[in-house]
């Protein structure tokens, strides 16, 4: 294994321990926002180091415990389903990726929406239609939840 693998992922640890030793100052200047987010980045590059490195099963173990944490969390949700579909599980990984399409839509975010909804059509197609590939309010139920 390179120790180059580790940088990205140490200089983020870097990064969050920085906020962490000064956690008042860093709620003072409104700087938890920023070591959530230092969190899930370093977390989220753990997971790519571990799909890299062939760990499938590593990666999606933490990943759902990310899931399971965080269930709020549609980016690890998005990679969940990606590593689905590494696995060569399509169905699923195109269920995953219909319920990320679908997240993404309540959210306004109508370009990730249709990303997901395309990397869902690739992998499952018959299932996509008009209605269900970026659901409304009265097709929902349509949209098939994995996770």
């Amino acid at each position: 294994m390179d120790s180059k693998d580790y940088k990205p992922a140490l200089s983020t640890y870097e990064k969050i321990m920085a906020i962490e030793s000064k956690p008042v100052e860093a709620i003072k200047t409104g700087k938890k926002e920023s070591f959530a987010s230092e969190g899930m980045r370093f977390l989220m590059q753990e997971v790519d180091a571990l799909t890299q490195r062939k760990l499938v099963p590593e990666a999606v173990q933490l990943t759902q415990i990310i899931i399971d944490k965080l269930p709020a969390n549609i980016e690890a949700k998005a990679k969940m389903a990606a590593l689905l579909e590494i696995k060569g599980l399509n169905k699923e990984a195109a269920q995953s990726y219909r319920k990320v399409s679908g997240l993404y839509f309540e959210k306004g975010q109508r370009d990730d929406a249709e990303k997901y909804s395309a990397l869902a059509a690739k992998l499952d197609p018959q299932k996509d239609d008009p209605k269900t590939a970026i659901p409304e309010k009265k097709t929902r139920k349509d949209v098939v939840s994995f996770l």
